[in-house]
């Protein structure tokens, strides 16, 4: 049986090979290269090769912005993983910035209410709680918890997860 590595290993060459054969046929169809680097920069992150993952999410990100504009879901999503990579490098000030970012554009995209948002204000509470903010922490965990509930139910594994994040307090 293949262990987790191996698997990401084989992973991240399919998605390297992906990269390589979106680039030559879809050089005019921006929205695949980007997928395809965000993709391939998630399981570089997953490998701990962080440096490697925030040029290809950097690369997703310069894209979305040229095709969409700044102010787009796409564009928030390529943020977020930035955020949370910046996370990973203990850098939480930056990753806050990044994630405040996403937030903004996701509650413009879809309102007040939805479920992306409350993933991002999820992540922007991890983050407050592991920089010593628990009061900050916890009003975004409730907010993100009130709206998974609202949409996904009280079983749904994202509003499992707030719940865990609360009880972590």
């Amino acid at each position: 049986m293949e262990n987790d590595e191996s698997k990401l290993e084989i992973a991240r060459q399919y998605f390297e090979k992906a990269l390589e054969i979106n680039k030559t046929a879809y050089s005019g169809y921006l929205r695949r290269l980007s997928a395809s680097a965000n993709n391939f920069g998630i399981i570089l992150k997953d490998q701990g090769n962080l440096e490697r993952a925030r040029r290809f999410f950097r690369r997703a990100l310069a894209i979305d912005e040229l095709a969409y504009g700044t102010r787009h879901p796409e564009v928030a999503m390529d943020i977020t993983n930035l955020g949370f990579l910046l996370k990973d490098q203990g850098n939480l000030a930056q990753a806050q910035i990044y994630f405040e970012r996403a937030l903004k554009i996701n509650e413009a995209a879809y309102g007040l209410e939805h479920p992306n948002v409350a993933g991002v204000v999820n992540s922007l509470g991890i983050v407050l709680k592991e920089q010593g903010e628990i009061a900050s922490a916890k009003a975004h965990f409730a907010r993100a918890l009130q709206i998974f509930r609202r949409f996904l139910g009280d079983k749904h594994p994202s509003t499992v997860a707030v719940k865990n994040n609360i009880n972590s307090l």
